[in-house]
């Protein structure tokens, strides 16, 4: 799950989020909110299959003028094991969602405008 969740954030970043703020955001606080739908893990249900958060932060922009960034992995994604019927393949499928936003306006707030792109991968 790990390769197709960095696929899925290297996808959303290089295709949506083009105005990360890279120079001095004249006092205004950003944050970067990644989430992740990512398949449950085999034969469970309840939890999705493991993610390594250091990979997924080893891909994003140096010089990123926003903190905090978040990751957050829910249930998510596809995946598919078709070793009974096409032979020995799988596939995993992850979705990014990434949020640029202030971090000085309470959730939900919808008076400030946000950047937000998903992306499949």
């Amino acid at each position: 799950a790990t390769e197709a969740s960095v696929r899925a954030l290297r996808d959303a970043l290089n295709r949506g989020l083009l105005c990360i703020p890279n120079q001095p955001t004249h006092g205004i606080p950003w944050q970067l909110l990644i989430k992740l739908g990512v398949p449950a893990r085999p034969l469970s249900s309840a939890e999705p299959m493991p993610v390594d958060r250091v990979r997924l932060s080893s891909i994003l922009p140096v010089g990123l003028q926003v903190l905090p960034i978040q990751i957050n992995i829910v249930m998510g994604g596809l995946w598919v094991n078709e070793k009974e019927s096409c032979g020995n393949s799988t596939m995993c499928t992850v979705v990014a969602c990434v949020t640029l936003q202030r971090s000085d306006v309470p959730p939900g707030d919808s008076s400030t405008q946000n950047y937000h792109h998903g992306q499949w991968s």
